[in-house]
């Protein structure tokens, strides 16, 4: 009996793994169909952003409302694409936020700005931008986005130093600011924000 349902078990156990085998043997041949792509892809990505930036050139300089939103569209373009056009951008977003006087708008902007930098590896600049932020006084919104940010960058920069005594600083900072985040905006809405 014992040598029955093992030879049974050990067919069952093959076909699994043959079927796992074929699974994946699918998914790589669509991974690489889709990265044989990544020029076509590129082109799209590019004439999304050309159609933006026509846009913004016949947009009325006084719109603050209309220049923001599209400096915004083309920064999302950008953002995961390319650094240094991703950083033009929100750059600009915070000079027409300054310039327009509108506070809401700026701090936004430079939080944008503080997670490309992080995301980039620009530790030191994007702390120069969170110690920047005055965060008193903003929307539930803006302080749970600040914080996030505060926390991410923390944590970025614990795994950089990865040492014995600052790593460990920046790690309890980083757990005091997601724990703050959590307690500025309701549990099922954090979730969403950090993307979870």
């Amino acid at each position: 009996m014992n040598k029955i349902l093992f030879v049974v078990l050990f067919s069952l156990a093959g076909f699994n793994g043959y079927a796992q085998n074929t699974k994946s043997d699918s998914l790589l041949t669509v991974l690489r169909s889709e990265l044989a792509r990544e020029d076509f892809y590129d082109q799209v990505k590019e004439k999304r952003i050309d159609e933006l930036r026509s846009q913004l050139l016949h947009t009325d300089s006084t719109n603050f409302d209309a220049q923001f939103s599209l400096y915004s569209k083309i920064f999302e373009e950008y953002h995961s694409h390319k650094f240094d056009s991703a950083f033009v951008y929100v750059k600009r977003m915070v000079d027409i936020s300054e310039k327009f006087q509108e506070k809401d708008h700026l701090i936004q902007s430079e939080i944008m700005l503080g997670s490309t930098l992080l995301n980039s590896g620009f530790y030191k600049e994007a702390f120069d931008i969170t110690e920047k932020i005055d965060a008193s006084g903003l929307s539930k919104s803006l302080k749970t986005d600040y914080l996030i940010l505060r926390a991410r960058l923390n944590a970025g920069i614990a795994d950089y130093d990865n040492d014995a005594y600052f790593a460990q600083r920046y790690q309890q900072q980083s757990a005091d600011d997601f724990k703050k985040a959590e307690i500025v905006t309701p549990s099922n809405d954090f979730g969403k924000t950090i993307n979870i």
